[in-house]
């Protein structure tokens, strides 16, 4: 997005948005929004009033173009956004491959929540129906440090699908076509010495032919994709009640020889009977060892559901932990911050009709700014935003073990203190 001065050795990584400035020697990591200020150390930049005036003329702004590669994908139409990172693969030790499913009924207010799942139980895929997601809602509003993100987006108001998978599995989209709309995602991934199809598919209630179209689509796919399946499902369907949705759904998983490992209802509504109507649908090449119910996340009535099959996942490049840009305000010299800022021709810049271009011009030029003229340095932090604080995670861990409790239990006392503190937990979100 922007073009910063030459001259400068360093062996990080490149950032997404602009290139490395000048006379700086750098082993420091990428981050996802720009790289390391002008002249700095392997930390941190000097004082932004080492800058001239000089360095101010020579080094003009280049403007992002109009036709920004941000703009939303169409409704229906998977987007894929990979999120840069520099961490710890927590799994990296591990010989399993950690799946983490809800239905969320819309993800986006229920994203911290999402966060500190991901810190407790350090999963490498993540899948979520019912994300509630339209494509004015940009991939980083949503993501996680280390995953690539993946979506089939319908409207804020019912259904799509959202898929985190470690950017260490090498994660790609499996096109397919269909003559019928449906809500699927087809994905390959790879972890050591393997790779496999990971298919997340949605049934909306008031569906009666997207089952057709969902087998129509699983068999124009090459046989050897099909060969290694796991589809993760919210058929809106209930396994343990004979009908004819139920058969369609056996006869699907007898074409492809797929084995149902959920055993627990996941769905409770409060006027009917606990269903079991999310499942994990698996080819004999896999054994899991372990498949868990979760509480919901937040205020969802479907519970999350957990496991893990014996695939050791790749490593990540090797590093203590995350690292985050933090601006030493306390250093920089705003009076050519401000000399920056009154020598920019704003009128011509933000003359565009289009008040979504005119932002992105803006932004780009205002953080190009101050990233010119205002020292930073890189410090390690944990894989979750600040403000998952030591006491909510705890919180969660509580609600987490209240559940466990009352499900082995199934007493109403047990189920109410479980639903008591999983409400003030709401709250105290």
């Amino acid at each position: 997005s922007s073009s910063l001065p030459a001259s400068c050795s360093s062996t990080a990584p490149s950032c997404a948005s602009s290139s490395l400035p000048a006379s700086c020697s750098s082993t420091a990591p990428s981050c996802t929004s720009s790289s390391l200020p002008a002249s700095c150390s392997s930390t941190a930049p000097s004082s932004a009033s080492s800058l001239s005036q000089a360095t101010i003329a020579s080094h003009p702004i280049s403007l992002p173009s109009s036709q920004s590669s941000c703009s939303a994908s169409a409704t229906l139409t998977p987007s894929f956004t990979t999120i840069q990172s520099v961490s710890t693969d927590m799994n990296a030790s591990s010989r399993s491959l950690n799946v983490y499913y809800c239905n969320a009924r819309s993800i986006l207010p229920k994203f911290d929540e999402l966060s500190a799942i991901n810190s407790l139980h350090s999963p490498d895929i993540i899948c979520i129906v019912e994300s509630w997601l339209s494509p004015d809602i940009s991939d980083s509003e949503l993501s996680l440090p280390g995953f690539s993100i993946f979506r089939r987006d319908r409207n804020r108001h019912g259904g799509g699908i959202l898929v985190y998978v470690k950017s260490t599995l090498s994660p790609s989209i499996i096109s397919y076509s269909s003559s019928s709309p449906i809500e699927l995602l087809l994905l390959s991934v790879k972890p050591k010495h393997f790779s496999f199809t990971l298919a997340v598919f949605y049934r909306p209630p008031s569906s009666s032919h997207v089952l057709d179209t969902l087998q129509n689509v699983l068999e124009s796919l090459p046989h050897s994709i099909l060969l290694n399946l796991i589809l993760l499902d919210d058929f809106n369907v209930d396994y343990t009640s004979p009908s004819p949705a139920l058969n369609q759904i056996n006869a699907l998983s007898d074409l492809f020889s797929l084995d149902q490992i959920v055993s627990h209802p996941t769905h409770f509504s409060p006027s009917g009977s606990p269903s079991l109507i999310d499942l994990v649908l698996i080819s004999p090449s896999f054994s899991p060892s372990s498949c868990n119910i979760l509480p919901p996340i937040s205020n969802s009535d479907h519970r999350s559901i957990l496991f893990s099959l014996p695939v050791s996942p790749v490593s990540s490049p090797s590093s203590s932990s995350p690292y985050r840009r933090v601006w030493l305000y306390e250093s920089a010299d705003f009076s050519i911050t401000s000399n920056f800022l009154s020598n920019i021709p704003w009128s011509s810049i933000l003359s565009s009709s289009d008040v979504n271009s005119a932002w992105l011009t803006f932004k780009f030029t205002f953080l190009r700014i101050i990233h010119l003229t205002i020292p930073s340095k890189f410090v390690s932090s944990p894989p979750h935003p600040p403000w998952i604080t030591r006491s909510f995670l705890s919180r969660i861990r509580k609600r987490n073990a209240l559940f466990q409790r009352a499900k082995h239990s199934d007493s109403p006392l047990s189920w109410s203190v479980y639903r008591s503190f999983r409400n003030s937990t709401l709250t105290f979100l």
